[in-house]
C-alpha cells in the first residue's frame, strides 16, 4: 500500500471526527443484513494469521488461504465446512511457497501464486483436496516471465493469466500465461521507463480476447512515482493506457478492476478524492472509452477510508468493498485508528455503510481484505485484522482476522 500517511494529533481528530459526523451520518442509509463471523482466525501454529483470498466449493464449502501463520509461519490453504468446521489442507513452506495470494479452482484442484519458492521471487503451485502441493514453476530473476507474481483470472479452458510486479525483459514486470502443467508464457512486457505503468496488478478479459488491467503506479506523476493506470492489452498484444490517475479528486493507486456486461470498468483508489481529513480513497467507474466518472469519495468516518482488496458487482449493478481504515469503531495501531467497514454503493454512487468492523475487542473482524460474491447474493469476506486472538503473532493488526458471511 502507498505510504503517505499523516499523522494527526487526538484534538485534531476529535474535531474532525465532530464535523464529518454532522455532515455525513445522516445521509447515510440503515442497512438491514444478517452479519456472522464464520470462523475466528488463531494463528501459528494451529491456524494462519491475515486471511486474504477466498473460493466458494460446492455444497456450502469454502476454501481459503491465510498470508502467515501455520506450522512454519509461511501461511496456510484450509478447508471450512458449512458447519464451520476448519480443515488445514496444507503448510507452506518458504521453498514451496509463502503467502499465498491468488487461489483458482480447476477441475478439483487449485491452482495459486505465492511468493517464496526456491528462488523467493515467487511460484505457481498446485494444490489438491488431499493437500498435496507441486510447485510448478518458480519465478526469479534470470526467467523472462519476471517476479512477484498474481493470478488474474482463469479461463474456460484452464489456463491461467497473471502478471508479475517487476522483472522481464526490462525490469518492470510482465503480463503472462501458465497452463495447468506449469508452462508459463510472457505476452507482455512492460517497458523500462515509460508513463504505462509498474507494479502491475489484477487482470479481467472480455469476449474478444482483450485483456484489462491496473497498475499501482507511473502514469501521471502527479503523485510520487506516478498515480496508476487503467491498461488494455488488446488480442494482437497491442497496449494502450486507458486512464492515468492523476490524483486528488479522480483518485490515486487503483486497484480491484472489474467489468460489467456493457464493457464499463469499475474499481477503488487507495487515496484522492475529496475527503477533508486526507486522501480517503474513491470508487470509480470507467467506460470503454476511458471517461472516468468518480462515483463515491470516502470521507474517513463514518463510511471508511483506503478502500483496499477488491471489489464485487450484484445483479442490480451495486459494488461492495471493504476500507482499510475509518469507520466509526476504534482500532489501536493505525493512523486514523479505525477498523475499517464493508460498503455498498448503487448505480447512482448513494454511499451505504452495510457493516462497520468493531476489531478484536468487539469480537469482529478489522481491516477488510478479500470479498466473494455468491449466485444467491450471499457475501463471503475476509478481514485481515480482528478477531478473538488479542495478541496474535506476526498480525499487527489487533487479531489474526476473520472469516464472514453477510446475507443482504
Amino acid at each position: 500500500m502507498p505510504s503517505r500517511f499523516r499523522v494527526y494529533g487526538s484534538a485534531d481528530i476529535f474535531i474532525v471526527l465532530l464535523v464529518v459526523w454532522f455532515l455525513v451520518v445522516a445521509k447515510l442509509p440503515a442497512y438491514a443484513q444478517t452479519y456472522q463471523v464464520l470462523h475466528f482466525f488463531a494463528g501459528p501454529t494451529s491456524d494462519g494469521v491475515i486471511p486474504n483470498v477466498i473460493v466458494k466449493g460446492g455444497n456450502g464449502t469454502i476454501f481459503g488461504s491465510t498470508c502467515y501463520g501455520g506450522l512454519s509461519y509461511n501461511g496456510i490453504a484450509y478447508e471450512l465446512s458449512p458447519a464451520g468446521k476448519e480443515t488445514i489442507l496444507y503448510n507452506f513452506n518458504a521453498g514451496y511457497g509463502a503467502c499465498p495470494y491468488s487461489l483458482f479452482a480447476w477441475k478439483g484442484e487449485f491452482y495459486g501464486t505465492a511468493g517464496g519458492g526456491a528462488y523467493r521471487d515467487g511460484v505457481l503451485f498446485k494444490l489438491d483436496l488431499r493437500g498435496n502441493e507441486v510447485v510448478l514453476y518458480n519465478f526469479s530473476p534470470s526467467t523472462t516471465a519476471g517476479i512477484g507474481p498474481g493470478l488474474g483470472f482463469q479461463n474456460s479452458a484452464g489456463l491461467l493469466y497473471g502478471t508479475t510486479a517487476r522483472g522481464g525483459s526490462n525490469g518492470s514486470g510482465t503480463v503472462f500465461t501458465a497452463d495447468t502443467f506449469g508452462k508459463v508464457t510472457v505476452i507482455y512486457n512492460f517497458p523500462a521507463s515509460d508513463t504505462q505503468g509498474s507494479s502491475v496488478s489484477g487482470l479481467v478479459s472480455d469476449e474478444n480476447g482483450n485483456l484489462y488491467g491496473t497498475t499501482l503506479y507511473n502514469g501521471s506523476l502527479t503523485c510520487n512515482l506516478g498515480c496508476g493506470t487503467v491498461f488494455k492489452l488488446d488480442a494482437a498484444r497491442n497496449f494502450t493506457v486507458l486512464y492515468s490517475f492523476t490524483g486528488g479528486a479522480g483518485g490515486a493507486y487503483p486497484s480491484g478492476l472489474i467489468r460489467d456486461p456493457e464493457g464499463n470498468f469499475y474499481g477503488i483508489t487507495f487515496e484522492g478524492g475529496t475527503c477533508v481529513l486526507t486522501n480517503c480513497g474513491t470508487v470509480f467507474k470507467l467506460d470503454p472509452s476511458g471517461n472516468l466518472t468518480t462515483l463515491y469519495s470516502f470521507t474517513g468516518f463514518p463510511d471508511g477510508l483506503f478502500p483496499t482488496g477488491n471489489i464485487v458487482r450484484d445483479a442490480s449493478g451495486n459494488l461492495y468493498g471493504t476500507t482499510f481504515d475509518g469507520g466509526l469503531a476504534h482500532c489501536d495501531g493505525f493512523n486514523y485508528g479505525g477498523c475499517g467497514i464493508l460498503f455498498k454503493i448503487d448505480p447512482s454512487g448513494k454511499e451505504t455503510i452495510v457493516h462497520t468492523f468493531t476489531g478484536a475487542s468487539g469480537g469482529d473482524g478489522a481491516n477488510g481484505g478479500f470479498l466473494l460474491l455468491d449466485a444467491t447474493g450471499t457475501i463471503f469476506g475476509t478481514t485481515i485484522g480482528g478477531g478473538q486472538e488479542l495478541n496474535c503473532p506476526l498480525g499487527g493488526y489487533g487479531g489474526c482476522g476473520t472469516l464472514f458471511q453477510l446475507t443482504p
